[in-house]
């Protein structure tokens, strides 16, 4: 009889616990969804609405989940923006479809006002931000968040250890072009977390929990341009002030040749892996408030890059490439780089030439590079920015570059010169076949230097090229097939040696007329090509001269 009595005790104390509990967690639910909602407003009530479908407490696993989070701007402020009459720059339409947050301290929380999580989970996360970009620069609001100076109202702190994203989304839409200007892919990661760190009158500064800030697993889909782009981690070091990323990969959803087909002009497609990206002494809190990218050191190591064309393909000639130190002129956002160091890397050329169909390989190996004084800020233009590189091409020759930019704003010279070690001279077939129809059989490159000089319409500069023993054949358009005259008559007029025996070393010009909407890269080759031609067959006029005195002849007559 004691045994049912005690059973039936116990009953009711477990049932008044699951009542006591229920009812706690109803009375906690109702309280924490209106803390949150006017937490959510807190000084934009003006601008915008909060609202929260459902939250969900868990007293006993110390979590709450709140579900169809909305943050939406007014009717009223959205007209403003239209209207060009907002005293605001942009405004944003935050949803979620669920905020779980867990291991929360209720103790903290009850007594002390301050908020400490093991996770925040972010789920369905879109941000669409709202601009006018016609609204006039001296109405925009100026004001940018500053970290180091934050209001919390009530609150007397906050510390999350982890940030979980899911589907994670941003967006941009422009009322004055009545249209989407950016948009991203959904993006899931994990972050290592934050802290708030009190100063006075209820305001914080935001620091990360720990010294090294991370998020894991990045991927992203370009769905437009068929691309995936994905990172292994970043490693923010606020203690050393660098970031490191790691496994950065940017490769085609499809086939490479596949891709190319696709496209109306002969755009490149690329496939890279970077090993690791380091940034030293980045300036967090001026990028944070939008003042520009400072950054003492920028590495990239075990850069692995390919790039694949279809020159069968028509050029897109209302393409204005710009040259590198123009751009930075032209740049609006303040950026400096003191130095740019790549090592270890390599990169693949590859080129469908002609009518034929030939591939043009161009490796450079073991490529090590030092960039200088990379910026787009005026007090720091009166230094040129400097180039230094050596690597191995067609993984024989070892090949040294020199360039510098000149960055004033009305200079646009640039300079660039270099050499190329003792090598056979069969490492220029990739380059000359597919161009010329030229394959070299045999002969020794004992060096190559050259000097230019160039702006942003014409090259010029003097190459001399040391060689022995040549000998080629030519073989006949639109086939692989040798055409025994043309490898004759090129034998006997190609220079076979240079120097000549007791003869002192012939140097040629170099001299290119940039084609405006063609690459820097195409802008440098074409003018060493030139000089190489010249070097082998005699005189002094590259093709691209040839082909204007030829079309400059027709119009005469």
């Amino acid at each position: 009889m004691t045994k049912n009595k005690n059973l039936k005790k116990r009953g009711l104390i477990l049932l008044g616990s699951i009542v006591l509990i229920l009812v706690i967690n109803f009375i906690l639910s109702s309280i924490i969804k209106q803390k949150i909602t006017g937490f959510l407003l807190e000084n934009e009530s003006n601008y915008y609405t909060a609202t929260v479908e459902d939250v969900s407490f868990k007293l006993l696993r110390r979590s709450i989940t709140l579900t169809e989070v909305f943050i939406i701007p007014t009717k009223n402020s959205i007209d403003s923006l239209k209207n060009k009459s907002s005293s605001k720059e942009a405004l944003e339409n935050i949803t979620l479809s669920s905020i779980k947050l867990t291991g929360i301290g209720l103790l903290d929380l009850l007594f002390n006002k301050k908020i400490d999580l093991k996770s925040i989970e972010l789920n369905d996360l879109l941000i669409r931000k709202f601009e006018n970009s016609n609204i006039h620069e001296k109405l925009k609001s100026k004001k940018t968040t500053n970290i180091d100076s934050l209001y919390l109202g009530e609150l007397n702190g906050l510390e999350i250890s982890n940030i979980i994203f899911n589907n994670f989304q941003y967006e941009v839409y422009d009322f004055s072009k009545n249209e989407t200007t950016f948009k991203s892919n959904p993006l899931s990661f994990k972050s290592s977390g934050i802290k708030l760190i009190p100063l006075s009158n209820n305001h914080f500064k935001l620091r990360p929990a720990k010294e090294k800030f991370e998020i894991k697993n990045i991927n992203l889909k370009f769905e437009d341009a068929q691309y995936d782009f994905s990172i292994d981690k970043i490693s923010f070091n606020f203690k050393e002030k660098y970031v490191a990323i790691d496994q950065l990969k940017f490769k085609p959803q499809i086939d490479k040749t596949k891709l190319t087909n696709s496209y109306k002009y002969n755009d490149a497609v690329y496939k890279a892996n970077l090993e690791k990206l380091t940034l030293y002494n980045l300036q967090f809190s001026k990028l944070i408030k939008g003042e520009g990218l400072f950054i003492d050191s920028l590495n990239i190591s075990n850069l692995d890059l390919l790039i694949h064309k279809d020159k069968r393909k028509p050029f897109n000639e209302n393409k204005r490439p710009g040259l590198p130190h123009t751009g930075l002129k032209r740049m609006k956002f303040p950026l400096y780089v003191q130095q740019l160091n790549v090592r270890k890397s390599t990169i693949l050329i590859e080129t469908l030439m002609g009518d034929s169909g030939a591939l043009m390989k161009v490796p450079i190996s073991n490529l090590n590079a030092k960039i200088t004084n990379i910026t787009s800020i005026k007090s720091f233009r009166e230094k040129p920015m400097t180039v230094t590189a050596d690597a191995l091409l067609m993984k024989t020759g070892v090949a040294h570059l020199g360039a510098s930019f000149s960055l004033k704003d009305y200079n646009h010279d640039f300079y660039f010169g270099g050499s190329l070690g003792a090598t056979k001279l069969e490492v220029f077939d990739a380059a000359l076949y597919p161009v010329l129809g030229l394959k070299i059989l045999k002969g020794d490159l004992d060096k190559l230097t050259f000097t230019a000089s160039a702006n942003e319409t014409v090259s010029n500069g003097k190459m001399t090229m040391l060689y022995h023993d040549l000998e080629a054949e030519v073989f006949k358009s639109k086939t692989n097939e040798e055409n025994k005259f043309l490898s004759w008559t090129v034998n006997s007029l190609v220079k076979k040696s240079n120097p000549k025996k007791n003869k002192t070393p012939r140097e040629v010009n170099l001299h290119f007329d940039r084609v405006q909407y063609k690459s820097l890269g195409n802008y440098f080759w074409k003018t060493l090509q030139g000089g190489i031609i010249n070097s082998i067959a005699g005189g002094n006029q590259t093709k691209a001269s040839k082909e204007k005195k030829h079309h400059h002849k027709k119009k005469k007559k």
